[in-house]
């Protein structure tokens, strides 16, 4: 986690990559019907609940043929919103996510941050 200084013009306040290694068991329940729509449903609301915040939109998103989502949050009484990049890779999840002042969510810092994930 990076967190911008008061003082910096940076329309982000806080970068943030999280990685979860899944047990095993994980892989054979990817095969069960729906999985994934349940799986990323879970992390949705879990990430709601933990800033206490309202889904503003959830859309498809993809790397490498990877399955993912795309969500925006508003949170702290809609002063501020997360955006989130998760994507299931394997027995691991990713998340990638900017937060910003509501109206600075949409930034090229955002953007450029963004675009460095890479996996091998």
């Amino acid at each position: 986690m990076y967190q911008s200084p008061e003082n910096s013009s940076d329309s982000n306040l806080i970068y943030v990559i999280t990685v979860i290694d899944f047990p095993p068991q994980f892989l054979q329940a990817r095969n069960t019907p729906n999985f994934e729509v349940k799986f990323f449903d879970g992390l949705i609301d879990a990430a709601l609940k933990t800033v206490n915040g309202r889904l503003i939109s959830e859309k498809p998103w993809s790397y490498k043929n990877y399955p993912g989502r795309e969500i925006l949050i508003s949170y702290q009484e809609d002063q501020a919103i997360i955006k989130t990049r998760i994507l299931v890779v394997e027995d691991k999840s990713y998340a990638i996510q900017t937060m910003a002042y509501k109206g600075k969510e949409i930034n090229q810092n955002a953007e450029r941050f963004f675009n460095t994930f890479k996996l091998k």
